[in-house]
């Protein structure tokens, strides 16, 4: 892109990426990562003085359709489908915009999060972001504690690197259901 002078990079994130969404952490942490590697590359294109290379991060609220917030249902604010948010994309490419967040809302709410106390940020999420894991799920925290009994050691050498390993991934695939 920057040999030819031209391009557009669309890096698609979540709002995830900008509010903590409880029982979905790891998600949460690459939705900041990804929002983070968008403004990081921004930065670095602009200081380098390459101004015809574009990036654009993309935030959408809970999207239907994609089976991962299938089931998820928002009291306050709309559920996207993903004709709605590729459209949006690509309207978001022709007007260069550097950050979308939808539904537009959003982009006040995250200036609000930096000048409310955390304990009103939190009281928000509670109550206007729906819990997002299947109903039939549960805490994860309780199945995390759960999972403790299902685990067995590693016969030999049990304190290795690779049996804690196994170990933090099998609790992990107790959380989404599925079995190591």
């Amino acid at each position: 892109m920057i040999e030819k002078g031209q391009g557009h990079i669309v890096t698609v994130a979540s709002m995830a990426g900008y509010v903590g969404i409880s029982k979905l952490v790891d998600y949460c942490a690459s939705k900041f990562a990804a929002v983070g590697f968008d403004e990081a590359l921004r930065v670095e294109l602009e200081q380098q003085g390459i101004k015809d290379v574009k990036t654009t991060v993309v935030s959408p609220y809970f999207i239907q359709q994609t089976g991962m917030f299938e089931n998820v249902r928002s009291r306050f604010f709309p559920t996207l489908n993903s004709n709605q948010v590729a459209d949006r994309i690509v309207e978001a490419l022709v007007r260069e915009e550097y950050v979308v967040m939808l539904p537009t809302i959003f982009k006040y709410l995250t200036v609000l999060k930096a000048m409310v106390p955390w304990s009103a940020m939190a009281l928000f999420i509670a109550n206007f972001i729906p819990d997002p894991s299947p109903h039939n799920q549960g805490n994860p925290v309780v199945q995390v504690k759960n999972a403790d009994e299902k685990i067995k050691p590693v016969k030999n050498n049990s304190n290795s690197i690779l049996s804690s390993s196994v170990t933090q991934l099998n609790k992990r695939l107790v959380l989404t259901g599925k079995d190591l």
